[in-house]
């Protein structure tokens, strides 16, 4: 072998655990073999300290158990957290724990657990098992806190006073501001009530702590809304609170037909509906529908007639009664009626029959109504066609012109009704609380269809600016007016009492019932609802 080529490697000595190696390499071998040498010492190192690691934590190696108690009850305290070392575990129903994995020595054990003390301090695991014995926790002392909430109008988002608050078993009443407060509450689960005249009653669960000690609580005013809906299957009437709970269908479903309207009196205590519910079809296989008058304090409906196709429904305002044409059996020489519903006394009469129809319908106070009689034969000679005004108490007409009027225009607040006629376009003005006409040259502008409120104060009506369609509030006898709904699709109002009105809310892919508050606040959803027919006139 060649001398530069070769390697000597020559022992040397071997003193305390430590091995001395003398390395001679050629010139062109030296790095690589260095690299060889020094993988194998570096393995080798390795692995004794693994191996005397390994054997080390072996030796060492410790585990604890404890069990934890009540330092009152001396009870055991379950799902308590132990932890030592990094090492966490529950204790069981029985309060024990038992932790293995552990080093001995000089280690800190922490015991935490929602209602107690944490409990800390310095242990000294010894190798093998530890028994830790008993560890009590102490009570954490109770938290006291005041409460201080405000009870609110769901809708108008108004201060409700004097309303009753109970909590546990401390009550208390909102003052003017609707605020209530409790002091030295503690911390946890608590049932807060809240009561008041003309509110449904409120309960809820709450869970006391520092952020819920401030909160608005919403009451719901104690009424019912009515609204038409094909939610089973078929359209029918519904009623629901306030808020949409409670729905419940109070016309019974037929298996003949189905209800197709609903018109709800302006005092929003009766209600007219149109129903095929008795399965009846005419001579051409046409279903035939009746008028049905809805009690809402009682959810009892009655037929008004059996005269067929009733249509041009209109209320009173005092919804004392309810005027319709209607249709006669079809052998009846003289098919069409125009009827009067007493509500009071339950009582049908009609008004007029003849061969003709009325294209408009109008009330002129509470007791009289304006109607335009049109002939279905022009050459008929035995119709007269005009505008008649009958008396509801009497049940006698009076022609008023006769000519046909088209063009109506209501306004309410000075008891005047507008119109003008085919024959060379003459303009009325016909005074619905005297009764009079007289002619005039022009029409006023911007007459708007109210409908005031049950106290006669206020009023609302519907109005299209810049292409959206609104609610808007007016007082009579002021130019001032309010703006009550902002979403552009609402139509068809009425009130509910005073100051809350339910409105149709037309969206695109959804109809729904509204509530809204002359008072403040903004709309607020009822429930899913078919939208009322147009046909309809004071009320919805």
């Amino acid at each position: 072998m060649n001398p530069e080529n070769s390697s000597n490697l020559e022992k040397k000595s071997l003193r305390s655990r430590e091995v001395t190696l003398k390395l001679t390499v050629t010139k062109r071998g030296f790095v690589v073999s260095s690299i060889v040498v020094l993988l194998i010492i570096g393995g080798v190192y390795l692995y004794a300290a693994g191996f005397i690691g390994q054997w080390y934590e072996s030796y060492e190696q410790a585990s604890a158990s404890v069990v934890i108690k009540n330092i009152e009850t001396k009870e055991p305290i379950k799902d308590a957290i132990v932890l030592i070392d990094k090492k966490m575990i529950l204790t069981n129903q029985a309060g024990e724990a038992q932790i293995s994995g552990l080093v001995a020595g000089k280690r800190t054990i922490q015991i935490t657990k929602n209602g107690f003390i944490k409990y800390s301090k310095t242990i000294n695991l010894a190798r093998g098992k530890n028994n830790l014995s008993e560890i009590k926790l102490a009570v954490s002392p109770l938290e006291k806190i005041t409460i201080k909430s405000f009870v609110k109008d769901q809708i108008a988002n108004l201060p409700i006073s004097q309303a009753k608050v109970t909590l546990d078993t401390k009550n208390t009443e909102s003052d003017d501001s609707g605020i209530f407060e409790f002091t030295d509450m503690t911390t946890g689960k608590y049932l807060i009530t809240i009561k008041k005249d003309g509110y449904k009653d409120f309960s809820q669960e709450i869970n006391l702590d520092r952020q819920s000690a401030e909160h608005e609580y919403h009451l719901t005013a104690d009424k019912k809304v009515y609204f038409m809906s094909n939610r089973d299957g078929k359209n029918g009437i519904y009623t629901a609170d306030l808020d949409g709970k409670n729905p419940l269908r109070i016309v019974p479903k037929s298996d003949k037909g189905e209800e197709s309207s609903l018109n709800i009196s302006p005092n929003y205590k009766y209600a007219y509906f149109d129903s095929y519910r008795e399965g009846v079809k005419d001579k051409n296989n046409n279903k035939v529908y009746f008028g049905y008058i809805l009690d809402l304090a009682t959810n009892k409906f009655t037929k008004i007639s059996s005269d067929r196709f009733p249509s041009q429904v209109k209320w009173s305002d005092d919804s004392g009664y309810l005027v319709y044409q209607a249709a006669k059996d079809e052998a009846d020489p003289k098919p069409t009626v125009l009827n009067v519903y007493n509500v009071a006394k339950a009582e049908n009469h009609t008004l007029w029959q003849g061969n003709g129809y009325f294209s408009s319908i109008y009330f002129a106070g509470l007791k009289h109504v304006l109607v335009t009689i049109s002939k279905y034969n022009v050459n008929d000679a035995t119709t007269l066609e005009g505008l008649v005004s009958y008396d509801l108490e009497n049940q006698s007409g009076t022609p008023v012109l006769m000519d046909k009027p088209y063009s109506f225009q209501e306004d309410i607040l000075n008891n005047k009704l507008y119109f003008q006629v085919y024959r060379d376009s003459l303009k009325y003005e016909y005074d619905t609380e005297k009764l009079e006409i007289k002619e005039i040259k022009e029409i006023p502008d911007d007459l708007k269809s109210y409908v005031f409120s049950p106290n006669g104060r206020q009023m609302i009506f519907t109005d299209t600016r810049d292409g959206k369609t609104d609610i808007y509030l007016r007082y009579p006898n002021k130019d001032d007016e309010k703006k009550i709904t902002t979403s552009g699709t609402a139509s068809a109002p009425a009130w509910l009492d005073d100051s809350t009105i339910v409105y149709y809310e037309n969206k695109p892919g959804e109809i729904g019932l509204w509530a809204a508050s002359t008072l403040g606040g903004s709309g607020q959803k009822i429930t899913d609802a078919t939208l009322p027919t147009a046909n309809y006139g004071d009320g919805y």
